[in-house]
Formats: C-alpha cells, structure tokens, sequence
C-alpha cells in the first residue's frame, strides 16, 4: 500500500509538472517574456531539487490561470479540459489530509 501511495504522488507531481511546462510555453507566447519566464522559471527552479510536491508549485502560479481563463472563452475548447490542474492540487490535498496532515 506504501508503495502504491508513493506512485500516486509521483504521478500527481509528474503530471503537474507537464501540465505547467506546457502551459507555461503557452504563457510565455500568449503573455509576454515576464509572466512567461516568471512562470517557467517557478517551475523549472524547484526541479533542480526533485519534483516532489510540485503541485504546490504549480498551482500558485497565477499567469497559468490567465492562459486557462483566455482557452475557456474559445468556443471550440472543451471546458472540462481547462480544470485538470486544480483537480491534481485538490487530489492531492485530499491524500495529504488520510496522511493527517491539517488542511
């Protein structure tokens, strides 16, 4: 069961950490060099340590949300696609609060 646990925060921080490169790209097209890099740059620093608790990282990073908010007035994107980074944070809240650590 550890080892299952340990996979599944893996797999969150891992998967968090595409999601806010790839938007981060976007970012820095869409935005500008200084919301682009400012993202980029709180994403990329952590990793030089290990990508553990990246979520944390990533969904603090407001630029990311202006990107999501921007997609989400396009017709042709589908607005359940916009919510998978604030759903990896809110999984992994939920998995810190059965380890009982207070939210």
């Amino acid at each position: 069961m550890d080892r299952n646990k340990r996979v599944l925060e893996r797999s969150l921080d891992l998967g968090a950490l595409v999601m806010a490169l790839v938007i981060g790209i976007a970012v820095l097209r869409r935005l500008g060099a200084g919301y682009g890099l400012y993202t980029l740059l709180s994403v990329l620093i952590p990793t030089w340590s290990s990508i553990g608790s990246m979520i944390r990282f990533a969904v603090v990073l407001f630029p990311v949300f202006m990107v999501l908010g921007d997609w989400g007035r396009r017709p042709n994107v589908d607005p359940r696609s916009l919510v998978r980074l604030p759903r990896l944070a809110g999984s992994h809240s939920g998995d810190l609060r059965e380890l009982g650590v207070p939210g």
